[in-house]
């Protein structure tokens, strides 16, 4: 079984700013659709969640890149495969085609 931890980010004055997964290489690698990045505002609210894949920002099970506002409310989604934005109905169609394929 995979032992996923995420790798805390301090600023200078020791608070929480920045969680990260990382793949055995270093880059930012999302684990069983969690985020690879999770980004805090100064109140230690979630602010902005991000999914990786080896690095790119990528994701098949919804957006890939998520911001929130100072209610940690979604107030924005960008859509990404392998490292390029897409609208949400090209996220679809691009994400039935890659299933498909797999059957």
């Amino acid at each position: 079984m995979l032992n996923i931890k995420y790798k805390k980010i301090y600023n200078k004055l020791f608070k929480l700013i920045r969680l990260e997964l990382l793949d055995e290489e270093g880059f930012l690698h999302s684990y069983n659709d969690k985020p690879s990045k999770i980004c805090y505002d100064s109140n230690n609210n979630i602010a902005y969640k991000e999914w990786n894949k080896h690095g790119f920002v990528h994701r098949l099970n919804g957006p890939s890149c998520i911001w929130y506002d100072e209610n940690e409310k979604v107030f924005c989604e960008s859509f990404y495969i392998d490292n390029t934005r897409c609208s949400e109905k090209e996220f679809n169609i691009q994400r039935n085609l890659r299933l498909l394929q797999k059957d």
